[in-house]
């Protein structure tokens, strides 16, 4: 049996390689980003992810995300048509993802996830820091 550190590995790696068969740039450098903003939502501590009214931790918000990511195939080769097309809204609903923070500030997903993209083009495409 496998183990919730393992599952995600093989999900990101479908991702990345799923990403890289659609397209994406040389180098995979956009899957890369990718990828760093899904591990930077999982690194998310004390954050909850609101999603059509329900909150969930930031492990399980990152696994819908990849999963969302997975389905959406090659209509999304950039880290920007992630954020734009996968993480910002709900696909069935239209309700926009929130993000409650440890402070209990509400925001919405796209801003958060929108920071993390400049931090991870500022310096490559690894996860966010701290």
């Amino acid at each position: 049996m496998m183990g919730k550190p393992a599952k995600m590995g093989i999900i990101l790696a479908m991702v990345v390689s799923s990403l890289g068969a659609a397209g994406a740039p040389r180098g995979g450098s956009e899957a890369s980003k990718i990828a760093a903003l899904i591990d930077g939502i999982r690194g998310m501590k004390g954050a909850r992810f609101i999603r059509n009214g329900r909150e969930y931790p930031p492990g399980e918000a990152a696994d819908h995300l990849a999963m969302k990511c997975r389905k959406a195939g090659d209509r999304v080769k950039t880290a920007r048509q992630f954020i734009e097309f996968v993480a910002s809204r709900s696909y069935l609903s239209g309700e926009e993802y929130l993000i409650r923070l440890p402070g209990g500030k509400v925001v919405p997903s796209r801003d958060v996830l929108e920071k993390m993209l400049r931090e991870i083009e500022s310096r490559g495409a690894g996860p966010p820091r701290g």
